[in-house]
């Protein structure tokens, strides 16, 4: 059976934070969970800084210019630090939209990433998984006789 399916029709690229030695608070855009169900944030850390943390967490707000904006509960990584020997690792923080409060119409999300202390390299990917439109079906043509 032929695969003819795009990874990028499955997945979707909603935010970054490119690869950088970084010291101080980092955001990723607001973004829209309108076309995705899911989402997972990837923190690829490298070498830490002296005495460095790095927190990485989701927020949350009713648009993309921020109103109302708060954490999501739950969704943060655990701090990683030079001395607990931390640098060189990946960690991930899933996310499903029922697990926002949709009651009160938050529908956008960003990553805060707080890189402190000491400067580190790190990045962050945000994908969007299980998304809420099919792709478009190959193009139909009829012939008439």
């Amino acid at each position: 059976m032929a695969y003819t399916d795009l990874e990028t029709e499955h997945q979707q690229l909603l935010a970054v934070i490119h690869p950088d030695l970084g010291l101080g608070t980092y955001y990723t855009p607001w973004f829209s969970m309108a076309t995705t169900h899911k989402l997972v944030c990837y923190v690829l850390v490298g070498d830490l800084g002296a005495s460095a943390t790095l927190d990485c967490e989701l927020h949350q707000a009713r648009d993309t210019v921020g109103t109302g904006a708060k954490a999501i509960t739950g969704k943060a990584i655990t701090q990683l630090t030079q001395a607990g020997g931390d640098g060189d690792d990946v960690c991930a923080i899933e996310l499903r939209t029922e697990e926002m409060d949709v009651q009160n119409r938050f529908a956008c999300v960003r990553v805060r990433v707080d890189a402190l202390v000491a400067a580190s390299n790190f990045a962050v990917m945000v994908l969007g998984n299980v998304p809420r439109y099919a792709p478009v079906a190959v193009a139909y043509t009829e012939v008439i006789p």
